[in-house]
C-alpha cells in the first residue's frame, strides 16, 4: 500500500508571497505551486504506477473530505479562505 508521510516538514509557501512559488520537487511535471492541479496530481499518480481511475477516485474522495471539513465554522482563520479556494479549484476541474 501506498501512503504519505506526514506534512510536519511542509511549509504552505502559498500564503507568503514573497517566497517562491516553486517546489523543490515537480507535481506531476509542475514546480510553480500555483499551477499543480488536478491533471497534475493526476500525472502524479499515475508515475507512481496507479491507474488513473483510482487516483481521480481518491483525489474526489479527499476533495469531498475536505470540503465538508471547511463547511464548519473555523472561526477566523486567515489560511481558510486560501484553502477552500484551492479545493474549490480542484473540485470544479473534475
Amino acid at each position: 500500500m501506498i501512503t504519505l508521510a506526514p506534512l510536519y516538514d511542509t511549509v504552505p509557501t502559498m500564503a507568503w508571497p514573497k517566497l517562491r512559488a516553486e517546489a523543490a520537487m515537480s507535481v506531476g511535471g509542475v514546480t510553480r505551486l500555483p499551477e499543480v492541479d488536478r491533471a497534475a496530481l493526476i500525472r502524479e499518480g499515475v508515475s507512481w504506477g496507479l491507474p488513473p481511475d483510482v487516483v481521480a477516485a481518491r483525489m474526489d474522495d479527499v476533495l469531498d473530505r475536505l470540503r465538508a471539513v471547511l463547511s464548519a465554522d473555523a472561526g477566523d482563520v486567515p489560511a481558510m479562505g486560501m484553502v477552500k479556494d484551492r479545493v474549490k479549484a480542484l473540485m470544479g476541474s473534475s
